[in-house]
């Protein structure tokens, strides 16, 4: 229950650096700091005891470097002023782990969700509510407790009865028979916030006014030196698309290199002022 006060992303802030997006730890020790790390024991028998002296040399490697490049990395933070943006983004990541309720609207991660009426998307809703919440008690991967599809389909079918219920797990492999009747209550129990949830989208949107938006977001990445994946995703283009407004990633440093370019993308429908 104990999250760190003081955390250094690395390899968030290699990329707010320019050094790269994305870059996994031993890529990022070789351009921080020239050293080579060895590959030889990622694939050995991590179970076997004692580890040999080589295994325990690559573990050691995965710290050994860190204080370098977190030396390296903060500097070039100080100098481009983008300090205060790592530190937003890490208090975000911060504050996501501490929330025991995990995304507020999974449903919209799911490309299925976007086939089910509005009844049935909240149904899905509570599901994937009571899966993050089950998985988190149980400590186990969310597939494990109800896996996606069948999710999405008794949000559909919508079953009338916890016998009805059963006769839908019994038909489907590996369904989580044992848990019907906590299933069920989760199924059948509306959320407090469930009618301010947004609906999943179909491919309705204007995708000019998408592509536009995307395009800004390339040139303004282009002028800072950072990934453009890093500014802003598709998803949340198309949250700011659909009037979710300046909120989550969106806000903070993000808001300030980008509002200029896709307020008037989003007032205007996806054409600049000025252009043909």
């Amino acid at each position: 229950g104990v999250l760190p006060v003081s955390l250094f992303d690395t390899q968030a802030a290699a990329a707010l650096c320019g050094t790269g997006g994305g870059l996994g730890y031993q890529k990022l020790v070789q351009e921080v700091t020239g050293v080579v790390l060895e590959k030889g024991e990622t694939r050995s028998d991590w179970m076997r005891r004692p580890l040999s002296a080589s295994q325990l040399d690559y573990a050691a490697d995965d710290v050994r470097h860190l204080h370098a490049i977190h030396h390296v990395l903060q500097a070039k933070l100080d100098i481009l002023g983008r300090g205060g943006w790592l530190a937003e983004d890490i208090a975000r990541q911060l504050a996501n782990a501490a929330n025991e309720d995990g995304d507020r609207w999974p449903h919209l991660a799911m490309r299925s969700s976007q086939f089910l009426d509005a009844p049935a998307q909240r149904r899905l809703l509570r599901l994937l509510r009571w899966r993050e919440g089950q998985a988190r008690r149980s400590d186990r991967p969310r597939s494990w407790i109800l896996d996606n599809e069948l999710a999405a389909a008794l949000a559909r079918s919508n079953p009338a009865s916890p016998d009805a219920l059963q006769a839908q797990l019994d038909a489907t492999p590996k369904s989580p028979r044992s848990l019907r009747d906590a299933l069920w209550q989760a199924l059948t129990t509306p959320l407090a916030d469930e009618d301010d949830a947004p609906l999943a989208r179909g491919d309705d949107r204007d995708k000019k006014q998408l592509r536009a938006m995307q395009d800004a977001v390339l040139a303004t990445a282009g002028e800072l030196g950072v990934p453009e994946g890093l500014l802003a995703s598709r998803k949340l283009l198309e949250a700011l698309q659909d009037g979710g407004g300046w909120t989550g990633p969106l806000a903070g440093w993000r808001r300030q290199a980008l509002e200029a370019r896709l307020g008037p993308l989003i007032a205007s429908g996806g054409t600049s002022p000025g252009s043909v």
